[in-house]
């Protein structure tokens, strides 16, 4: 987690982590929301079949469509365990 800030730090953003406990879309969009966010990035599953049709989990739909920001999707191999379980967030500039 340490590296995401400061790989942030060094492109000059500022970046919010937060650990989301149970309905992460409502609580993504409501936090986007609230802080006025510029960009939302979220997981893309660490398993994806390339031979078929990309299934996102709801809660990223939901995202997806209620989002007042844009949305990044991501595969990052070597932070799995932070994306399973945490959301970043830059601040707006």
């Amino acid at each position: 987690m340490h590296a995401i800030e400061e790989q942030s730090k060094q492109v000059g953003r500022k970046v919010v982590i937060q650990t989301l406990e149970s309905k992460p879309g409502e609580a993504i969009i409501r936090q986007a929301k609230e802080g006025g966010f510029d960009l939302i990035i979220l997981p893309l599953p660490d398993e994806i079949d390339r031979t078929r049709m990309l299934a996102l989990p709801d809660w990223i739909q939901y995202v997806l469509q209620n989002a007042p920001s844009r949305v990044l999707l991501v595969v990052n191999r070597c932070c799995r365990r932070i994306w399973r379980s945490e959301v970043i967030c830059p601040l707006a500039a």
